[in-house]
């Protein structure tokens, strides 16, 4: 079928000519994203009929998925935030209501995000009182950037029965006591088996005397550590690698470590 199309700024012209005896209409138009009709215009030419459809083209802009860490400085004082520069990260630092103090080398790091971080300092005092400033920020920033992932940096486990209601209302959240863990979460499962191992020993080194014990702990921890997306035999190929390399021995289902300093 005949046609030619001309374009100018947002607005895409088309000009389709159909014989007489067609009935019917193809939809030949390339405009990118939404497309609305403006208007349409019948007109007669020889034998052919004449539609001119004027296509508005709206643009979608692709929203950047944003990875929220909120911090509960109360509980942690984390000291290598530094790690997620260049990532898509907007760090809230949530400051008890008697805390004066943010240590240089945690100032320092939060500066180089500029706009993205900030430091929220609650008001009042009483048992749980910035848990619930944390809980209300994550439901004010779902609302407003649905699709974001949210990272509570805590040792509150009093975090988890929410986090556990957010899952199932499809809100990615999780819970870290360390900022690294985070990065280490967002490896993917389909990640080179190298890149998995090199995580975790990362992560166990700086776990120092607090490395599980047992197999059984240990399989937990790994789970946890990769937002339990692992399958089984992939989480038993992790172990069997890090066996090879040396950085644990299994015995009686004791676990004992070799791993760099």
């Amino acid at each position: 079928m005949p046609g030619h199309a001309k374009r100018s700024g947002c607005l895409t012209s088309q000009t389709l000519r159909m014989p007489d005896s067609g009935a019917w209409l193809a939809n030949s138009l390339n405009g990118q994203g939404e497309q609305a009709c403006e208007d349409v215009i019948y007109g007669r030419n020889a034998d052919d009929w004449t539609l001119e459809l004027r296509i508005r083209s709206v643009r979608r802009e692709e929203a950047l998925k944003i990875d929220y860490v909120l911090v509960d400085f109360e509980n942690v004082q984390p000291k290598n935030v530094g790690l997620l520069n260049g990532g898509p990260y907007k760090i809230k630092v949530f400051v008890g209501a008697h805390q004066a103090k943010i240590p240089l080398e945690m100032a320092r790091a939060l500066q180089a995000f500029g706009p993205d971080a900030e430091y929220i300092q609650i008001e009042g005092t009483g048992a749980n009182a910035l848990d619930f400033h944390i809980a209300y920020y994550i439901g004010r920033l779902a609302a407003e950037n649905p699709g974001a992932d949210f990272h509570v940096i805590s040792k509150d486990k009093g975090f988890d029965p929410l986090i556990k209601h957010l899952k199932a209302q499809k809100i990615l959240c999780q819970r870290s006591t360390f900022i690294a863990d985070i990065r280490l979460a967002k490896i993917p499962g389909s990640a080179p088996s190298l890149e998995r191992v090199d995580a975790v020993i990362d992560n166990l080194v700086r776990r120092k005397a607090a490395k599980p014990r047992t197999l059984k702990t240990l399989r937990s921890t790994i789970k946890a550590l990769f937002a339990n997306q692992l399958m089984d035999e992939e989480l038993e190929e992790l172990i069997e690698q890090l066996t090879r390399r040396g950085a644990i021995k299994i015995a009686d289902g004791k676990v004992h470590y070799e791993l760099p300093a």
